[in-house]
């Protein structure tokens, strides 16, 4: 049900996005509507590619899974690594341990020597880059 949901809503999106540049007054052309059908089937490609990826246990973005480079926290390359959603154990990989921690409810700060991060729900919310 999800993946029908998913599909819905990326053919409502293209759909939008691609008839709400013409003028109000006018219907698509045949080659609006072709261009449209095109960029549908090479999405709908796409999603059932990612989809498939997904089942296969295959990181959908392997790029986040850039080795970090020595030094942890002190190289600011490291700190470009950082996404939000990331959990604690993938930050510690890319900057260490943290010199000191606080919890505060649902939150927690991990302070560097040239930055903080902060997680909520044990997920990455924010950092502050040196």
């Amino acid at each position: 049900m999800k993946r029908q949901s998913t599909r819905t809503l990326l053919v409502s999106c293209l759909m939008f996005s691609g008839l709400s540049s013409m003028p109000a007054h006018s219907a698509p052309s045949d080659a609006d509507m072709q261009a449209l059908r095109a960029e549908l089937a090479a999405l709908r490609a796409r999603v059932e590619s990612l989809e498939k990826d997904m089942a296969s246990g295959v990181a959908i973005n392997p790029a986040r899974k850039v080795a970090p480079l020595p030094g942890g926290a002190s190289n600011a390359q490291n700190w470009k690594l950082l996404a939000k959603g990331m959990e604690p154990d993938r930050v510690t990989e890319i900057l260490g341990e943290p010199q000191r921690r606080k919890s505060i409810r649902k939150h927690e700060n991990w302070y560097y020597p040239n930055g903080k991060v902060t997680f909520y729900l044990r997920r990455l919310k924010s950092f502050d880059t040196p």
